[in-house]
């Protein structure tokens, strides 16, 4: 995978989830001293177990907390979400991150805001990471919530991570996540979920459709002639890409309601999508 594929799929992701989560109100969440004994009882879990584990705040997509990720994982330095989506196996990273989005778009609906609850659903997947002894493991990842808003909405996550055995490269590939409830897997929601992923797609733009959204953020107030006529586009061309853009931003985002390419724009300014991304804006 190119640095720019990499660079799209996790501002995709980053952007997926600050869309989901308001932070509004009073927050239920694990007191100090629950969270403290939480974390003790995995830190005290003895090395053959093989565990690690980070927690993830994803308005700010920031890992707070992190144990041992880096005597596992073949990562260095400061843990980041950068760094644990460097760890996945380039080929089943897209696939990882949809799942993972589905997950997100899941726990954000009505029905599953009202029963959710800080370490009671678990959120699963395997997925295969690059190890501390350079080669390809998979690894179940185990995802609860630990903080939610005053709407019931995540604001921050477990993931608890266990090294189970080696990856074969000649296995049948593809990652399949499932949605457990007090230690049962609940079959429906599982469904459900898989449904979800094959709906949720990362924001991907091409560098084309790029530089026209950052003309419309930049003019919001141009026509699409206006539009075409500052980048040295067809008026058809700009059109078309709004079109693109548009229906691209709702399988990405699909809670939004999003009328037209200007109310895009105005939702990725709010999420921070601008000043996350790392190529260059087109200005006016």
């Amino acid at each position: 995978m190119d640095e720019s594929t990499f660079q799209r799929l996790m501002l995709g992701s980053a952007s997926l989830m600050a869309s989901l989560t308001n932070d509004c109100g009073e927050k239920t969440r694990l007191s100090d001293e629950e969270c403290q004994t939480l974390f003790a009882q995995i830190e005290a879990l003895p090395p053959y177990a093989n565990t690690f584990f980070i927690v993830l705040n994803i308005k700010k997509v920031e890992v707070v907390k992190e144990y041992n990720v880096g005597l596992h994982l073949d990562v260095k330095g400061r843990v980041n979400f950068e760094k644990m989506l460097r760890a996945v196996k380039p080929e089943l990273l897209e696939d990882y991150l949809r799942w993972g989005g589905a997950a997100y778009s899941y726990a954000a609906t009505p029905g599953i805001r009202q029963i959710l609850e800080p370490l009671k659903q678990t959120y699963r997947i395997m997925v295969p990471m690059l190890t501390v002894k350079q080669h390809y493991a998979w690894v179940l990842q185990e995802s609860r919530a630990l903080e939610l808003d005053a709407d019931s909405r995540l604001i921050s996550h477990l993931n608890i991570y266990t090294v189970l055995r080696a990856y074969d490269d000649s296995e049948i590939i593809g990652l399949v996540g499932d949605v457990w409830d007090d230690g049962f897997e609940q079959v429906v929601w599982s469904r459900t979920l898989q449904e979800y992923a094959f709906k949720v797609r990362p924001f991907l733009l091409t560098k084309s459709e790029t530089r026209t959204l950052d003309a419309v953020a930049t003019n919001p107030h141009f026509t699409n002639s206006q539009t075409a006529a500052l980048l040295g586009k067809s008026i058809y061309t700009v059109e078309e890409q709004n079109k693109a853009m548009l229906a691209k931003a709702r399988g990405a985002f699909p809670a939004k309601q999003l009328r037209n390419v200007k109310d895009l724009a105005d939702f990725l300014r709010v999420i921070g999508w601008f000043e996350k991304r790392s190529d260059n804006k087109v200005t006016s």
